[in-house]
């Protein structure tokens, strides 16, 4: 949920050369820190030797008590701004639980010693896996996204059996898109993904309900009592997103160059050899490959009669998947046991604005949000009024989600910035420090301390 233990009191006022507890060197990853006790866990990655690696750390002091190596014959192949080690571990407070997408899981108990491993079959996920594993009572939880068989997978947290698992469908145009972590409500796996937010009954794998949105389901869900909460973001899904192209039904003329009525691979790939350019992150600048395309493998989704042409009537299967990108949005949605929940159950909507990657704060009837070039808004849970929307000065991509600690909210930015702004109804920046390295995963904070991963550092902040 992004909110720190009550008793949490991290530093307002800290940088590279202040209010240091201890730093360190780390290796590439993008996963956050746990801590349990005074044992902080963190995973990473040797691209060049292959391996996986596992940290535990002594969060008072920095001393490293134990690394562990995972090898693998292959890394996943991940987007510039990513990493292989992505997934945040886990842990029940008396086993450590670890996932490498071309690995599998791992458990290790606070010695080091490992209890047991579960290979699993990779599978390539688009730009990369993003999600991490979750516990839930004896259970170990994972979203097992990917090309070729998208799942739901839980295991036996103790031994890694296999206990159930929920088989996804695939989407056109985006064969895969979700890298959300599952929440858990009213013995539910709740799971945000591609165009659906849907519930999964926990003993049995069977689905439950789902709720249809515009989404690639990259952030995860925030429930408060039976009210879900999700900021649902997709390609095209504001204006201010639209790359090149606006109107479908022209560009279907545009690309058949011979005027027959269908589209074929050399038509389109003569009039556009590079994709077409649809959507466009103009506000994270700092970010690479910040536009997407469609290519003709993705049009081809479309060729129902397998002729190897797409003629108009398939065309509008595109189309109407590309109306279907507008739909997106952060929404409050009334849960329920069982059935379809449709849009009688949506509470309110806030259609703009939406962070692509980064999840909500919903806390004392206020819902937190920032995006891709520093915009945040905070909104009104009942109702969905909008308190204020204001610039945080710091521009570029987000990444990081936004944690709340002493009725403060730290926002975080890839560039490297952190931005404290008090929690409530007024917006007032507290204090931004630059940290000078980009910053992918969520900052920690427990007690005194403010814990901080940059692309090769781990910092504690006192």
């Amino acid at each position: 949920m992004g909110i720190a233990p009550e008793n949490a009191t991290p530093p307002i006022d800290f940088g590279i050369d202040k209010n240091i507890l201890w730093e360190i060197e780390t290796p590439e990853g993008l996963s956050s820190p746990i801590i349990i006790d005074d044992n902080l866990i963190l995973t990473g990655v040797n691209s060049e030797e292959k391996e996986f690696l596992i940290w535990n750390i002594n969060s008072n002091n920095g001393e490293i008590r134990w690394r562990k190596k995972v090898a693998v014959e292959e890394l996943e192949q991940v987007h510039p701004s990513s990493s292989p080690a992505a997934a945040t571990p886990a842990s029940d407070g008396e086993l450590i639980f670890c996932y490498f997408p071309s690995f599998g899981l791992v458990c290790y108990d606070f010695d080091g010693n490992k209890i047991w491993d579960r290979p699993i079959e990779f599978q390539q996920v688009i730009t990369g896996s993003g999600t991490s594993p979750i516990i839930y009572n004896n259970k170990l939880i994972l979203n097992y996204d990917n090309l070729v068989e998208p799942r739901l997978i839980v295991f036996n947290k103790s031994t890694g059996e296999l206990l159930w698992e929920h088989h996804f469908p695939i989407s056109p145009i985006i064969s895969s898109a979700s890298w959300s972590t599952p929440v858990i409500w009213n013995n539910q796996v709740i799971i945000h993904r591609s165009n659906r937010v849907e519930g999964i009954d926990i003993n049995t794998g069977q689905a439950t309900w789902q709720y249809d949105i515009g989404t690639m389901g990259e952030a995860t869900p925030v429930i408060i009592e039976d009210t879900l909460y999700v900021n649902a973001w997709i390609i095209r899904g504001e204006k201010a997103l639209w790359g090149e192209v606006k109107d479908f039904q022209k560009l279907f003329a545009e690309i058949d160059s011979d005027n027959d009525g269908v589209l074929t691979k050399d038509e389109f790939k003569t009039k556009y050899p590079k994709g077409i350019a649809i959507n466009d992150r103009t506000e994270a600048q700092d970010e690479e490959f910040t536009t997407f395309h469609i290519y003709w493998w993705m049009v081809k989704d479309f060729d129902y009669n397998e002729d190897q042409k797409v003629d108009l009537d398939e065309w509008q299967g595109l189309v109407k998947r590309m109306d279907d990108f507008t739909n997106h949005g952060l929404v409050a949605v009334q849960l329920g046991d069982t059935g379809k929940i449709n849009m009688t159950s949506q509470l309110w909507k806030v259609p703009d604005d939406i962070p692509e990657t980064p999840s909500i704060i919903v806390n004392k009837g206020l819902v937190y949000m920032t995006k891709n070039g520093g915009t945040t808004t905070c909104i009104n849970a009942n109702n969905g009024e909008i308190i204020y929307k204001e610039k945080l000065g710091a521009t570029g991509a987000y990444f990081a989600s936004p944690i709340l600690a002493n009725n403060l909210i730290y926002y975080t930015s890839y560039n490297g910035k952190i931005t404290i702004v008090k929690e409530g109804e007024q917006f007032e920046i507290v204090n931004q420090i630059d940290l000078g390295e980009r910053i992918g995963a969520s900052p920690v904070a427990l007690e005194d301390n403010l814990y901080v991963r940059t692309a090769s550092h781990l910092y504690a902040f006192k």
